[in-house]
């Protein structure tokens, strides 16, 4: 095995665990935190790369209070709309930790990851 062969399969065992990583994460948190709806008030805008990147402020209740929270966990270029209701799951032991519940953010996307490493992975192997 050469070494640009090691190299790709590092880099493909790497692109899997992160994968793996942020999709375990990504359910437990469905698991343990607690599910609301939300309503999108405002925006935090950011460039990324030249390009402008948004991450949501959501209002929701939690415990009888009125809380509005930032989401940190991703940032996106096509961000719900203003006064759009979404699903999120909140921390319990800080109501300002969310994640917002979509197939894309939540599944999708730490399954490209994962299929991105398993791919280079055996096409490496394979050219072995």
């Amino acid at each position: 095995m050469n070494n640009e062969s090691f190299l790709l399969i590092v880099a493909s065992l790497l692109f899997i665990a992160v994968g793996t990583f942020i999709l375990l994460n990504n359910i437990k948190k469905l698991k343990e935190w607690e599910k609301t709806k939300a309503t999108v008030v405002d925006y935090v805008k950011s460039r990324s790369e030249g390009q402008i990147m948004y991450s949501e402020v959501v209002s929701f209740i939690a415990n009888g209070k009125k809380i509005e929270a930032v989401n940190r966990s991703d940032q996106v270029s096509s961000p719900f709309k203003i006064n759009e209701k979404i699903d999120i799951v909140y921390n319990p032991l800080n109501n300002n930790k969310i994640m917002i519940i979509s197939l894309f953010r939540v599944y999708i996307f730490p399954m490209i990851f994962i299929l991105l490493g398993l791919l280079s992975l055996f096409i490496t192997l394979k050219n072995i």
